[in-house]
């Protein structure tokens, strides 16, 4: 959230004090949420960055120099504190709404579209999305990795995904990189990379790889005893 390069002309979405790359992870920024009594950890600007440290976001560098930043702009820090907070908010009033098969939020859906709309218009050359199919059907799973492929190949944008949804990146994916642990054990093709010994390795369970028709391999369980 707080980022690394240099000042954006104007305050915006990206929540730039210093332009770069957004972090969303806002999880322990806000305690006790469930016991109707929240404890606020984001108070000011000051806390953001120091939080944004802790969780190895920006080096102690990089803090003192958002510090300076928002000393001498200490109203453009507030907006930026304040969207990050709207922004975190919106997030978890759809994830709780789609977990609970609720429907989601009006307001909070537009929020994050409008955000999204934004970093799209900002025409980036990477887009990377961490476990973006997680807690979506499997209609919905497919519908969002279409549009990837498409918004990719109109944009020529190279869209990187983290996922463990091994049939569907296999499907989608022109490349794979396969970690366990933190470490990259091969770099290829799906039918590369799809090998039944290694991912048997690495999820430490039996499985079976078979090919489709169209040459796309498909993992499935093999149901039997380890």
């Amino acid at each position: 959230m707080p980022t690394r390069q240099n000042a954006a002309p104007e305050p915006s979405w990206t929540f730039v004090l210093s332009g770069g790359v957004v972090c969303l992870d806002f999880a322990n920024t806000l305690s006790w949420r469930w016991s109707g009594q929240p404890i606020e950890r984001l108070t000011s600007y000051g806390r953001l960055v120091s939080w944004a440290k802790q969780d190895g976001i920006v080096t102690g560098g990089e803090a003192a120099r958002l510090r300076r930043v928002a000393a001498r702009q200490p109203a453009r820090a507030q907006l930026v504190l304040t969207r990050g907070v709207a922004l975190r908010e919106a997030v978890f009033h759809i994830f709780s709404a789609v977990v609970a098969r609720r429907a989601v939020p009006g307001r909070a859906m537009a929020l994050l579209n409008y955000i999204l709309a934004r970093a799209l218009t900002q025409q980036p050359l990477l887009l990377l999305l961490d476990e973006p199919t997680l807690h979506l059907d499997i209609a919905a799973q497919v519908d969002l990795l279409r549009r990837l492929r498409r918004l990719a190949a109109a944009s020529m944008y190279a869209v990187v995904v983290v996922t463990h949804e091994l049939n569907l990146a296999a499907e989608f994916a022109d490349r794979i990189v396969l970690l366990d642990r933190g470490k990259t054990l091969r770099v290829g093709t799906p039918v590369e990379v799809y090998q039944q010994d290694l991912l048997q390795q690495v999820f430490g369970t039996l499985l079976h790889v078979d090919l489709n028709r169209r040459g796309v391999p498909k993992v499935v369980f093999s149901g039997k005893e380890a």
